[in-house]
């Protein structure tokens, strides 16, 4: 698979200035603030062919550029891979005080959950600019009627009904992760929103690829996502 976890997992575009991020232009950057809470010398997407390494402040690799015969465009954002959220920092955020007070930015300067929410590693993966700017903040949900909007990446955006079908590849990861983040944090999910990813998670099992990042994320964070190893369902 060309665009592995580089199709739709991620959320809405990242504006602040202390994000996680990583983009591909002439190098891939992992601001050093965020590095610092790392322990693993390098995460691996071997079906992506890429690396991110976390060795100093700024640690150029050989970036990875998507073919552009294969997606729908050529717009600014499909020539670049960003670490996103697989729950929107929207999601994560908007009810809380800070939030209604100043919207994000007000939330990572003074909201210390927020900020460990934001930074949760087992919420990010890469994906294409693009696809991860369409997604915006939607819910997932079953895409009906629509066509092939990212070439040969099948992640579909209802952009009226405001939902986003990711591929069906990563459809059971989106939800362990889903549950992953709500269970942890707290978050309040619709009870159809729940139905669907349960439907997922028994649908598409943990694949070995899926369970060796969860692993390799679990010794960064200092603990497992319990919906990956079998300790919830």
């Amino acid at each position: 698979h060309r665009h592995a976890q580089l199709c739709q997992t991620g959320s809405e575009r990242m504006r602040g200035h202390r994000r996680p991020v990583v983009r591909v232009q002439d190098r891939w950057v992992m601001p050093a603030a965020f590095a610092q809470q790392c322990t693993l010398n390098q995460l691996l997407c071997q079906q992506a062919r890429f690396c991110i390494v976390y060795l100093s402040r700024h640690t150029p690799v050989r970036p990875w550029r998507p073919d552009l015969n294969e997606m729908a465009s050529t717009k600014p954002g499909v020539i670049q891979i960003e670490w996103e959220h697989i729950v929107p920092a929207w999601t994560l955020g908007h009810q809380r005080q800070c939030w209604q007070s100043g919207g994000r930015r007000h939330c990572i300067a003074d909201d210390p959950v927020f900020r460990a929410m934001e930074a949760d590693l087992f919420n990010l993966y890469p994906a294409v600019g693009e696809v991860n700017a369409d997604r915006s903040n939607f819910q997932f949900g079953m895409v009906r009627g629509v066509s092939l909007q990212y070439g040969t990446c099948t992640t579909k955006v209802d952009f009226k009904g405001r939902a986003a079908e990711p591929r069906d590849q990563v459809k059971g990861l989106v939800a362990r992760v889903s549950f992953y983040m709500h269970d942890r944090y707290g978050l309040n999910m619709s009870r159809q929103q729940q139905q669907l990813l349960m439907a997922w998670d028994r649908q598409y099992l943990v694949s070995e690829w899926e369970k060796s990042w969860s692993n390799r994320t679990a010794t960064a964070m200092g603990h497992p996502n319990p919906f990956v190893n079998g300790e919830r369902s």
